[in-house]
């Protein structure tokens, strides 16, 4: 009998690793009642006040900046955009309710006097604002954010407008929507209060009729409230540490709680209050039309055809009887349905294939994720007429199709595991899955749901294709295994700063890396240009919602606020292709109500996704390590399976730490390094990349000496994490993310990039494991092996492996011919290392080709007999590459082609290309094709810079800063013509 299925007593819970023979599915001799449940939370966690020493405060000998008024004129207070609306950005006023002494209906009244109010940033939190008037330094540079008061996250505030209401047919009935404000709102119109909002996620809606006339201003005054509890942070220095993540904001659910500070950001002392999201003002026609939902099914395997369903939400804001109708078009679909609704009605209105034949796509344009299709997008348009013809409403939204399904594991009533394909959108809302606390059971396999007696018979469940990922998660797009490589966004922006301007170079770069996924981590991103970007670049979503960690945090304490909240974004997002899965809490399951109430509310507003109650072990693995590791070990120990949250330390580029601190706090590492994340103790403490950087290269000398080693070890780690998991694609492995691709700020821990758009070691560790078709060592076993992670077999090929003695002298060569087969890992060869093996340190270079000698992929490893070998690459000679630059201009961007060539006898190792002014400030954002690529005596290597707009080409250069290589490509003369397309001569220099 299973007695005891406490995880920590199987030895491969302890090691981290789940054994083939663990995850055998075999019926069991007792039945799923026997085994464990899941755990209601016993612990409250912190509670907001770390009670830190003030003799452990961040110190610098650095004065914060004097702050600079940096804002522009404001814009006009009504924008046109599309549909009928029009946006309220402009002519916001800010005053804290602390200095405004009057009453809520004058200050609503127009013609009040906010002259000596502050000019507002709407969209914007109120520390934005503050920072955009000149009030505060910037709180993201050195120690600034010390500088600003914790009372601003402990008083209320009111923003106000004017606007002229625009003239429209006297039918028409304006409404007032706020997208979002953080956290509670009191909203004001000319005198009379119109109501609340409650929370950062949920929209608020206010109709306007008979409070206002075309052609006459009005006065709109909003109360903002920060959260109730907005606790007390942690002030990360080299002495204190990380500390507690996280504290009281917890406790108020749907909200930024991580401006509390966790050990990726500080506390930021507004915590986000404010109108975070746009303000617009809709002018209605007596029908409106709210939130869709767009099912779309495929007869699979075969994707000739699409069935798509399309549901609108119709409201009737009159007192009389409504006869009208509702039109739809898309890309050559027309459709159209009459409806009569009673007074004040509201109705889902639903177009069906069975009922439209246009529904019925042939040849549909799919949704693709990142490298396995397009991300095909279609454009929906909906009109409400009344029975005259005139419009009433409407409404554009882009939307794909593609259906999502899963396998997974779970144990039937009768008590034995089942692995099965789960596809939600065939079950709707009828509930397939247990997963409640009760249903939640630990089996030898580890955390499982429970199938319901419903699932036997339904058509959302069936045969899985592969038992080899058993018990793990596995998403499937159009009937595909999706291998989730990707990373953890936890906020954004520190500030909530998080236009679509600002957002899109960060899902570029993300992209042009390969990845796939991106987890939104607690729900922190929530807004549409996130999830449009998503949509447009092909990342599937993983979206959380407003939970975090069991036994450590606190959990919600108001239900029905977290569930309003939750409703509305549900409704509000679930038309994005890209969101394939909500998750309930991060580490942990939410309690029991939320957990109910999430799993109805996601079947029944949604019925399309999956619920994933945690973001771990349950069809998971546990999250981490977070700490530096041999590489080796995410092979042979870590991820084997689908992890959520695994990490390393990650040192930014010399460039990027210059633009985060002053001088004097750069180097030696400083109290303001730490407050940039760089841990000393407590979560992701750097202790042991320091000392491993130090016996293999030999300890930082200096600011640029450290960077350079830090992005080797940068490279070498995160390489090694994406190609672990190309070692066992499938076999168990079907995802893992990073914890963090992302930085809400400048940071140095966790991330591939700088939140300026800089790139890292890390970054192209990545993108080299990630591409679609990749040839790699296997670190464990020694094997070289191919990786195609795309949909298409790839025949043919030809796998060289070289060694090479440090002075770049060929031992050994080593080819085979193969077939690699899509979306799987194949075997080419055994490495043989013996003619190396008299060498203290000797160079793999690895080689994919197709039929025809095009190379497809190449990758270069160093390997050691000890750690301290690698302190020969001290001695390598120094290289200044030569090359040449073609230059043209391409829609709204500009292209570098960059070919480099070695022209020395010695490697070239690490290069990375930085486009730069001539006064050698980087441009940025910039796309490079390749980075820290290494070149072998004569070769040549050619890769691809772009950047935004059309910088003067005389003004440009490349700079090649690598382990041994130091050099600048420049663009000797520029031409006038308008497409530039050119080669020019190159000048090298050393800096």
């Amino acid at each position: 009998m299973f007695h005891d299925f406490s995880l920590q007593n199987f030895p491969w819970r302890r090691r981290g690793v789940r054994t083939l023979a663990m995850i055998v599915l075999t019926p069991l001799l007792a039945t799923a009642a026997n085994w464990p449940q899941w755990p209601l939370q016993i612990s409250p966690g912190p509670s907001g006040d770390p009670h830190q020493n003030p003799a452990s405060f961040p110190q610098s000998t650095v004065a914060p900046q004097a702050p600079q008024r940096r804002a522009s004129a404001p814009p006009p207070s009504l924008t046109a955009t599309r549909d009928g609306t029009w946006n309220l950005t402009g002519g916001w006023k800010l005053r804290s309710a602390f200095q405004v002494a009057v009453t809520a209906r004058e200050i609503s009244m127009p013609g009040f006097d906010a002259h000596q109010w502050y000019d507002a940033t709407v969209p914007g939190t109120v520390l934005t604002t503050l920072v955009d008037q000149g009030i505060y330094p910037e709180p993201t540079y050195g120690l600034n954010n010390l500088a600003i008061p914790e009372s601003l996250n402990r008083q209320d505030y009111w923003y106000r407008t004017e606007f002229t209401v625009p003239a429209t047919p006297a039918a028409r009935s304006p409404t007032i929507i706020f997208h979002g404000i953080n956290y509670g709102a009191e909203v004001w119109l000319n005198g009379t209060r119109l109501g609340t909002i409650r929370g950062a996620f949920i929209r608020g809606s206010f109709d306007l009729a008979g409070l206002v006339r075309p052609g006459e201003r009005a006065a709109l005054a909003v109360r903002v409230s920060p959260v109730p509890h907005p606790g007390i942070p942690h002030e990360e220095s080299l002495l204190a540490g990380a500390g507690p993540n996280g504290g009281s904001m917890c406790f108020d659910g749907p909200t930024f709680f991580c401006t509390e500070g966790w050990d990726w950001i500080p506390g930021i002392r507004d915590r986000c209050t404010g109108i975070w999201q746009a303000v617009e003002l809709r002018l209605n026609g007596p029908v409106t039309l709210g939130d869709i939902q767009v099912v779309s099914k495929l007869p699979l395997p075969l994707r000739s055809t699409a069935d798509v369903t399309i549901t609108v939400t119709a409201t009737n804001r009159t007192a009389s009887p409504q006869s009208f109708t509702v039109e739809g078009e898309f890309e050559g679909a027309h459709f159209q349905q009459a409806v009569v609704l009673a007074p004040l009605a509201t109705t889902d209105v639903q177009f069906s294939p069975a009922a439209f034949s246009d529904l019925h796509v042939k040849q549909p344009r799919l949704w693709w994720p990142n490298g396995y299709g397009q991300p095909d997008l279609y454009h929906l348009k909906l009109t409400a007429r009344d029975s005259g013809g005139a419009v009433s409403e409407t409404k554009s939204f882009r939307f794909g199709i593609r259906e999502v399904s899963y396998e997974l594991t779970a144990v039937d009533p009768a008590g034995e595991l089942q692995r099965r394909n789960y596809t939600p959108a065939d079950a709707g809302a009828e509930r397939i899955l247990d997963l409640t606390h009760a249903g939640l059971r630990e089996s030898p396999v580890g955390w499982v749901p429970t199938w319901t007696t419903s699932a036997k018979n339904s058509p959302a469940v069936g045969p899985a294709n592969d038992s080899r990922t058993a018990p793990f998660l596995v998403i499937k797009i159009n009937g595909v295994p999706i291998i989730a490589k990707g990373g953890n966004w936890g906020l954004d922006e520190a500030l909530k700063r998080c236009s679509r301007a600002q957002l899109e170079p960060f899902m570029r770069l993300e992209r042009d890396a390969h990845l796939t996924m991106i987890r939104n981590w607690c729900g922190q991103n929530t807004e549409e240009a996130f999830f449009e970007l998503c949509d447009e670049y092909g990342f599937m979503v993983w979206s959380d919602f407003w939970a975090s960690t069991q036994n450590w945090n606190l959990q919600p304490g108001d239900l029905q606020l977290w569930l309003d909240n939750a409703a509305d974004t549900l409704r509000r997002f679930r038309h994005h292709p890209s969101i394939v899965l909500w998750c309930g809490r991060n580490e942990g399951v939410p309690p029991p109500a939320l957990n109910e109430g999430l799993d109805h509310l996601i079947r029944t507003l949604d019925g399309t996704r999956h619920y994933q109650p945690g973001s771990i072990q349950i069809n998971l693995l546990n999250s981490g390590p977070w700490v530096h590791r041999d590489p080796v070990k995410f092979f042979s120990e870590y991820g084997h399976g689908f992890t959520t949250e695994i990490g390393l330390p990650c040192v930014p580029t010399a460039d990027a730490i210059r633009a985060m601190m002053p001088v004097a706090d750069q180097w030696p590492i400083s109290d303001t390094w730490a407050y940039h994340d760089w841990h000393q103790a407590d979560h992701g403490e750097v202790k042991e990349f320091m000392a491993d950087l130090a016996t293999q290269y030999g300890a930082g000398t200096d600011l640029d000496d450290f960077c350079r080693k830090a992005q080797m070890m940068n490279y070498v780690g995160h390489r090694a994490i994406f190609e672990g998991l190309n070692a066992r694609l499938w076999s168990p492995a079907s995802g893992r993310l990073l914890w963090m691709s992302h930085p809400a700020w400048p940071s140095t821990e966790w991330q591939l990039y700088s939140s300026d758009y800089e790139p890292n070691g890390a970054y192209f560790g990545a993108q080299k494991a990630c591409e679609p078709l990749h040839v790699q060592l296997n670190l464990d076993d020694r094997q070289i092996v191919v990786t195609n992670t795309t949909l298409t077999p790839a025949p043919g090929l030809e796998v060289r492996a070289e060694v090479f003695d440090l002075q770049s002298n060929r031992l050994s060569i080593q080819k085979a011919r193969m077939d690699s087969a899509a979306n799987a890992t194949t075997q080419a060869f055994q490495l043989n290392e013996i003619p190396a093996a008299a060498f203290p340190i000797y160079f793999i270079r690895l080689t994919l080709s197709d039929a025809t000698g095009l190379k497809l992929s190449d990758n270069l490893y160093w390997q050691t007999r000890t750690a301290g070998d690698h302190r020969a690459l001290n001695n390598l000679p120094r290289v200044t590459p030569t090359g040449s630059i073609q230059l043209e201009r391409i829609s709204d961007a500009t292209r570098l082609t960059v070919s480099i060539n070695n022209p020395s006898a010695t490697v070239a190792l690490m290069i990375k290309p930085t486009l730069r002014d001539s006064t050698g400030a980087r441009i940025l954002p910039a796309y490079a094709s390749d980075g820290y690529f290494s070149l072998f005596p004569g070769e040549t290597r050619t890769l691809t810079i772009e950047t935004p707009g059309a910088p003067d080409p005389e003004k440009l250069r490349v700079t090649l800063e690598g382990w041994n290589t130091s050099g600048t490509l420049t663009v000797a003369r520029a031409t006038k013509v308008a497409a530039l397309n050119f080669r020019d001569s190159l000048a090298a220099t050393t800096p």
